[in-house]
């Protein structure tokens, strides 16, 4: 237990420094580190108490009571860094099934493609967002119509600011690092 203390110290360090990354489009400035880290480390806290991982719903919070950044648009960042982490984990599976595959039995196979096609979903949302924003946000209000003009304006902003926070890979240097951090992170840090 304490040889991986400071593997999860780094752990939560790394994915600190994604999330400032993918966090440009929140703030004219860099985010500060200290308060990227100290949400990180409370929220995944709060994951290993709270059933089906409400913890994760710390972070967008705990980050806008330390800075100006709207915990909406925060919350996009960390659908962003889900989409990227379901990515890595399945390449990481789809390279063990690949060695191993002679191994594996039929229904493991097959699990791996229902897998596969889930991790897609997070992926080809952000990838709509991104090439469409203005076209998904008319679709959102459509389909909210049905709805009170209060609530339907709520949902519109919450949407809107998610969407702020999915714009975070602007540019080949920041989406150059967020790759390279999911790497450090799925390749030698947690494994």
């Amino acid at each position: 237990v304490l040889a991986m203390v400071p593997f999860q110290i780094l752990s939560l360090w790394v994915r600190a420094v994604r999330w400032r990354w993918m966090s440009l489009s929140l703030s004219p400035e860099p985010l500060p580190l200290r308060a990227l880290f100290r949400a990180t480390a409370l929220a995944f806290m709060a994951v290993n108490v709270l059933p089906f991982r409400l913890g994760e719903l710390a972070r967008p919070w705990l980050l806008a009571q330390e800075t100006d950044v709207r915990g909406a648009a925060a919350l996009g960042t960390l659908v962003l860094e889900r989409a990227i982490d379901f990515t890595c984990v399945s390449l990481l599976g789809g390279v063990v099934l690949l060695v191993h595959a002679g191994a594996m039995p039929p229904w493991v196979s097959s699990g791996a493609v229902i897998f596969a096609a889930f991790t897609c979903v997070p992926i080809a949302l952000v990838v709509a967002l991104r090439v469409n924003e203005a076209g998904t946000l008319r679709l959102v209000d459509a389909l909210l119509r049905p709805f009170p003009i209060a609530l339907r304006e709520r949902v519109m902003d919450l949407v809107s600011e998610v969407c702020r926070g999915l714009a975070g890979l602007r540019g080949w240097r920041a989406t150059s690092r967020v790759v390279l951090h999911s790497a450090l992170l799925w390749g030698f840090v947690l494994p």
